[in-house]
């Protein structure tokens, strides 16, 4: 290890309220990722930092909703306001536009300290991103409307998809490093005989585009990187 170029980010959580599980810890590989892109992107890019990170945040949101998208599924959407199909997708659209909703806040709050051409960039995909929110929202009243033909609603899943590419043109966000390697112990939340984790584990692997991941697994009272980092932060508090 060469210690002048590692970095450890420490994350703490209380077990109590927030338990250890695959998908507490794919939520927290993601915000990871967005929060330290320097960390995980392929270097070269010229893009600062936190327009990066706004973009990862978008395309994260957009592109997890489109790849569990199935026509299957709205094609199975009757006019009952009770569908069970129906309820499914009104909450996937709910939580997508909560999240462009967080990224575009970030954004704003984030654009005064960057410089002038980024923040064209970064208004520019920002525009795009509130034609993909008038999507999603055409897409809730589509769904609100028990008459409305499940092709007219797939049509507009089409559209959010179309809209997906046009941010990709302008080469944001930056791609992730395509393999991962793992240091962790064996606690649920990243045992790999867990069906959560194997779950969570292959979302990941589809949102990345990862070539492999690897975990290792510390033998217990052999600590993990992280686990050695924990216990020198309490030694010093």
């Amino acid at each position: 290890m060469i210690l002048q170029d590692d970095q450890s980010v420490v994350t703490v959580r209380p077990k109590h309220y927030i338990g250890s599980s695959g998908s507490v810890w794919a939520s927290k590989k993601v915000f990871l990722r967005w929060e330290h892109p320097h960390l995980y992107e392929i270097d070269g890019s010229s893009y600062d930092p936190l327009l990066r990170k706004f973009t990862a945040m978008v395309r994260d949101h957009v592109l997890y909703f489109l790849d569990t998208t199935d026509k299957g599924d709205v094609s199975c959407i009757t006019n009952s306001a009770s569908c069970a199909f129906r309820v499914y997708e009104k909450s996937r659209i709910q939580h997508a536009l909560l999240g462009l909703l967080t990224a575009t806040l970030t954004w704003n709050q984030s654009r005064s300290k960057l410089e002038p051409e980024q923040i064209v960039a970064g208004n520019e995909i920002a525009d795009c991103v509130d034609v993909v929110r008038g999507e999603f929202e055409l897409l809730k009243e589509r769904l609100a409307t028990l008459t409305t033909t499940t092709e007219a609603i797939w049509q507009t899943y089409q559209h959010i998809s179309e809209k997906k590419n046009e941010m990709k043109k302008r080469g944001l966000p930056v791609r992730v490093r395509p393999r991962l390697l793992l240091h962790t112990d064996k606690g649920p939340g990243v045992s790999v005989t867990n069906y959560e984790v194997e779950f969570r584990d292959a979302e990941l692997a589809r949102l990345y585009d990862l070539d492999w991941q690897m975990r290792v697994h510390y033998a217990v009272n052999d600590p993990c990187p992280a686990e050695r980092t924990n216990a020198c932060i309490g030694s010093t508090l």
